[in-house]
């Protein structure tokens, strides 16, 4: 995996051009998301308890991120759509950000984070950002990704001794483009298909285990 951070200035007026488009509800099925989401509550238990959920408004923020920074992106000209919920050959549902035209065809992925911006998206506790992106670069037949992450709390360094204890933080917006392995997502994709086999996902969902 190679990630390179891109320089990436907003037109905070863009998005006034592009019309709000609502988002279809989520199609009845078997959802990726359920999948790397079962597959970190048993990898990393600490930060993703077994059975919870969304915190609500930090989903609220997430969507409204989401909205304005895909209208953004558009208004700006830049070549960028929401392709909607699709379908992988095993029948499972998955919903990529954006995708991408930028020299390569890229995967989009738009997040809101409480880390720090100091290690970007490198460092072990991003890698349910990239196990998500690798399964959708799978699918889309694409080894190259484009994030997009609004660190909500920039490098902390309002938390360093002598700090202005007022400023609570300046919101930190990185954008990385990574390029992925063959083998990386291959490894990625036995993975998931292995732990939704074990967890009975497909059999529950009225489909056929995959042949890996």
């Amino acid at each position: 995996m190679t990630v390179t951070e891109v320089e990436l200035t907003l037109d905070l007026d863009a998005a006034a051009k592009v019309p709000l488009v609502l988002q279809a509800p989520r199609g009845e099925g078997l959802h990726a998301s359920a999948i790397y989401g079962s597959l970190y509550q048993k990898l990393d238990p600490e930060r993703f308890p077994e059975g919870s959920k969304p915190h609500t408004i930090s989903m609220a923020i997430g969507l409204a991120w989401e909205q304005w920074l895909e209208r953004t992106l558009i208004g700006m000209g830049q070549l960028v759509c929401r392709p909607g919920e699709l379908t992988s050959p095993e029948g499972i549902l998955y919903s990529p950000d954006l995708f991408v035209a930028n020299c390569e065809d890229r995967v989009g992925e738009i997040k809101t984070t409480m880390l720090s911006s100091k290690l970007g998206i490198e460092g072990p506790k991003c890698d349910k950002y990239h196990c998500q992106a690798k399964i959708y670069c799978y699918w889309s037949g694409t080894f190259h990704a484009r994030f997009y992450v609004l660190f909500l709390r920039g490098d902390y360094s309002f938390m360093k001794k002598g700090a202005d204890r007022d400023d609570l933080g300046m919101s930190d917006l990185r954008c990385y483009d990574v390029t992925y392995t063959p083998r990386e997502l291959m490894e990625n994709y036995v993975m998931l298909m292995n732990h939704a086999i074990k967890q009975n996902m497909f059999i529950r969902h009225g489909l056929c285990n995959p042949t890996l």
